[in-house]
């Protein structure tokens, strides 16, 4: 992308762009997700499949990936839990693949510091006296 004010080019990095596509997958799963049971709690006979189809989206995405950072047989683990027909796999599947993706940071919301104590002794330590 070329920015005309300036006469220079602006790029991403493929890694933010990456993790974009990540997060929008992971939104269309839980979209889909909320989508079926919003239907069957409503008395509407409804099938999982979209539900399945967006893990399986995400999956591709990430699926290198997972792949470096598990063992083989976990990684085999996974795939018959995503292929599989049942929604309680699928559930399972999810949680694997969400759980590493905050164990790599692109989720975690949870990151803020504690510091706890007294604000006055904390800013007298760090050389803030007020």
């Amino acid at each position: 992308m070329v920015d005309f004010n300036s006469e220079t080019t602006v790029a991403t990095p493929a890694v933010q762009v990456n993790g974009i596509v990540i997060l929008e997958a992971r939104k269309y799963y839980i979209d889909a997700y909320g989508a079926y049971y919003k239907q069957l709690y409503g008395g509407v006979d409804t099938s999982s499949h979209i539900v399945r189809s967006r893990l399986n989206e995400l999956f591709l995405i990430v699926r290198a990936a997972i792949r470096r950072h598990i063992t083989n047989k976990q990684f085999e683990n996974l795939l018959i839990l995503i292929n599989s027909n049942d929604l309680e796999d699928t559930d399972n599947a999810f949680d694997i693949i969400d759980t590493w993706l905050d164990n790599i940071g692109l989720t975690q919301i949870d990151t803020k510091k504690k510091l706890g104590g007294n604000i006055a002794d904390r800013n007298k330590a760090q050389g803030w006296e007020g």
